[in-house]
């Protein structure tokens, strides 16, 4: 299979892994009409009375998986180091997604660790990533980056933090999209190299 076959392919498992999370948060939403956007945390709906806390943790398990296996792949097939360094960033957003579905809040400091530090892990991506867009020239990709960061910033100073982390959930996933996506579609191929595994 040839290289750019193959990233397209972590992007794919990357893309799946967002639409499994957003159908589940969706699903425990509906499951748990006592939750409110902006009012309660995410988490919440993984320690709810209803169906909702089966939804959120194996949904946030699901596609804590697949983030990681698009995270592995994408860094195991990209040429730079900053490429790679952003990508395994992804792949422990990915791990600690999980982590926040087997550690529910009521669990206490574990499901902290785990929450706080998939928001770091992507933060942090999202930066080099934003980087490379300027270096690779590719306009749309790096204008939208930053958008959402500052979206995030806004939101932080102005906002409730479970509103804050709703929205910052919805604008990762965004984010995640946008760089498989990018994968797929070619959107920019200077300055992207790859390698075909030996």
């Amino acid at each position: 299979m040839q290289p750019l076959s193959n990233i397209r392919t972590a992007a794919a498992v990357g893309l799946t892994g967002i639409a499994v999370f957003s159908i589940c948060w969706i699903c425990a939403v509906v499951s748990d009409s006592s939750w409110i956007f902006g009012v309660n945390m995410i988490s919440d709906l993984g320690v709810s009375d209803t169906n909702a806390h089966y939804f959120f943790n194996y949904g946030c398990m699901s596609a804590g998986i697949l983030i990681y296996i698009y995270g592995i792949l994408a860094a195991y097939f990209s040429g730079s180091t900053l490429d790679r360094i952003s990508y395994v960033l992804i792949a422990l957003a990915g791990m600690f997604l999980i982590g926040v579905g087997i550690f529910t809040e009521d669990v206490g400091w574990p499901h902290n660790l785990c929450a706080y530090s998939l928001f770091i892990s992507i933060s942090i991506s999202a930066l080099i990533r934003l980087i490379l867009y300027v270096i690779y020239k590719n306009t749309l990709s790096a204008v939208v980056t930053a958008v959402l960061i500052l979206l995030i910033v806004v939101i932080a100073l102005t906002q409730t933090f479970p509103f804050l982390e709703a929205s910052a959930v919805i604008l990762i996933m965004i984010w995640i999209a946008l760089n498989c996506l990018i994968s797929i579609l070619e959107m920019k191929k200077e300055g992207f190299e790859s390698k075909v595994p030996t």
